[in-house]
């Protein structure tokens, strides 16, 4: 059943926006309690790293496989699946703690690697449910609401997590992320999702069927990376994520060292700092449910540069004041680009082709990740810190502004053309 055109509110939206703000604050559970768990048994800062490697492969080179299979009237249970299987894998390390005392750190990497391939299946399959449970009027409002929501639900893991933590044991807290897993598998289940073929809200074109027959899982991977690269728009938006990914890095890796040695600040500085962050997130997305935006691509493009200069300004003046202005600013950016980001997906591809596109652009974006992050732990000690935060910013810069002239980006609006890809590749790639 769709949501009235007047009102996103409907039982199918409400149940998705609950299921996946639970999620995300059980990812945040996760993250917190996982590693101080390692550390407590023993676990040092190269294990950190491991365990980091763990949860980004999967994301990387899992997700985009899984995707051919995530179509179709079956959403909601591969949701159910991916929150399910977590639940028991998290849940498999504190009881290892209670019945023997000790936990191998091979048992973190495995748990680590398996939740997050887990994991990578949810938000793919999210992608692809939403425009058929909401209105095409509704796709920017309902993302930006599913984000916002994300930033709040942070927020609170962040809190919540950090009591339970010191009051209790990181066991007691992976047990609870266990349960807040499992709670968000189990609400998901109540969507009522429209079939292929049915009456799904948007007239979104589902693949023409030639009556040829169908094609192997393989042949739906390859497609799936041709369409992301024939399709000028999503290809501009892939090659932007890549860059934007590795200028990231340094802010993400090295952001603690710069508040404790350059900033003079403590703990609580730090958590000041990404505490604006999501709150810059958080506003943004409520301005973004309440706004309707024509120029998507203009919107991905623009929120992609000031998120480069707000990193350029934290790199060169990295006082404790300007790099809470600049976390704020950055948080507002990255929603503003994740927003449009899904809204172009949504909008320019069959509904069948949702999860195995978004998954595509997600593997493609972070591959470069890994390779960043080793060749920024080679820069250290010839850089300071805020050097390496500018220059992953002016990176972010320079390839948005490349991505604008080369690209036709800059000019898709809402809610974009719909192609097939033999169509698209009929009109040439224009």
């Amino acid at each position: 059943m769709c949501a009235k055109e007047e009102s996103i509110w409907e039982r199918n939206y409400v149940l998705l926006f609950i299921s996946k703000a639970v999620k995300l604050f059980g990812d945040n559970f996760a993250s917190m309690a996982m590693p101080w768990l390692m550390f407590k048994l023993g676990g040092d800062a190269s294990n950190s790293l491991l365990l980091y490697a763990a949860n980004l492969i999967p994301v990387v080179f899992l997700g985009f496989l899984v995707s051919p299979l995530i179509k179709g009237g079956n959403l909601k249970y591969w949701m159910f699946a991916s929150d399910g299987v977590r639940a028991l894998v998290v849940l498999v390390i504190p009881a290892l703690s209670l019945y023997m005392g000790t936990i191998p750190l091979w048992v973190f990497y495995g748990a680590a690697f398996v939740q997050s391939a887990c994991g990578s299946v949810y938000n793919p399959a999210a992608t692809a449910l939403l425009p058929s449970i909401v209105a095409k009027a509704h796709l920017q409002k309902g993302n930006a609401l599913l984000e916002s929501s994300g930033q709040i639900m942070r927020l609170a893991a962040l809190t919540l997590s950090g009591a339970i933590l010191t009051l209790a044991s990181p066991a007691a807290a992976l047990t609870v992320t266990a349960g807040i897993f499992l709670c968000s598998g189990v609400i998901v289940l109540g969507i009522r999702q429209p079939q292929l073929g049915g009456s799904p809200c948007n007239d979104v074109p589902q693949t023409p069927d030639h009556g040829g027959p169908a094609k192997s899982y393989w042949q739906q991977i390859r497609e799936g990376f041709s369409l992301v690269c024939q399709h000028r728009v999503i290809f501009g938006i892939t090659i932007f994520c890549i860059f934007l990914n590795a200028g990231i890095v340094p802010w993400d890796s090295l952001l603690s060292y710069l508040v404790y040695t350059q900033s003079d600040g403590n703990a609580l500085t730090l958590t000041l700092v990404r505490a604006a962050g999501m709150i810059g997130a958080f506003v943004v997305g409520l301005l973004l449910a309440r706004m309707s935006i024509v120029r998507q691509g203009a919107l991905f493009i623009v929120s992609g540069i000031l998120a480069g200069m707000a990193l350029v300004f934290a790199g060169c003046y990295p006082s404790v004041w300007s790099l809470i202005i600049c976390a704020f600013v950055f948080g507002m950016s990255v929603t503003a680009i994740n927003i449009p980001e899904l809204v172009i997906i949504q909008t320019s591809v069959t509904a069948d082709k949702h999860a195995l596109v978004f998954s595509v652009i997600s593997a493609l974006g972070l591959v470069c990740v890994p390779v960043a992050t080793m060749f920024i732990s080679l820069l250290t000690g010839l850089f300071s810190i805020g050097a390496l935060i500018a220059a992953g910013g002016l990176l972010m810069v320079i390839s948005g502004v490349i991505v604008a002239f080369a690209t036709p980006l800059k000019t898709f609006k809402s809610p974009g053309y719909l192609i097939h890809p033999a169509a698209y590749a009929e009109r040439g790639g224009a």
